[in-house]
């Protein structure tokens, strides 16, 4: 029984997730949407592959991600996005203590297909 018990609460406890705010002083996409310019809440939790994207008005936004990096190695707190010359698209998200998460997209394709550079990596700090 108590086995059963320990297990439970090992269970919940990889559910918690670790929750960090920034401000994201751009329109990004995420998911095919366009969030605007703003304060955000990003949430993840270990081993968990889910992605909580909160915004300003307490909407929660859901995406699978692939887990990056290692996440027993403490890491600052960070958002990726990636910028085209058009808009930015979250791509990554790191929290401390939970490790990466990225958001995979589907590339826009260039109208003229001369001489297309790869997206910018634009990384925002999370305070931590």
């Amino acid at each position: 029984m108590a086995a059963v018990a320990l297990t439970f609460v090992m269970a919940i406890g990889a559910l918690a997730g670790t929750r960090a705010p920034a401000n994201i002083p751009f329109d990004f996409e995420f998911r095919g949407l366009t969030m605007p310019a703003g304060r955000y809440t990003f949430e993840s939790g270990y081993g968990a592959g889910v992605l909580l994207v909160i915004d300003g008005a307490g909407r929660t936004h859901a995406a699978l991600g692939a887990p990056l990096g290692n996440p027993n190695v403490t890491a600052p707190s960070k958002v990726v996005f990636h910028f085209d010359g058009e808009r930015y698209r979250l791509a990554e998200v790191w929290l401390s203590g939970v490790g990466g998460k990225q958001i995979n997209y589907k590339p826009r394709v260039p109208a003229v297909t001369s001489k297309a550079s790869p997206p910018r990596r634009i990384e925002i700090a999370i305070p931590g």
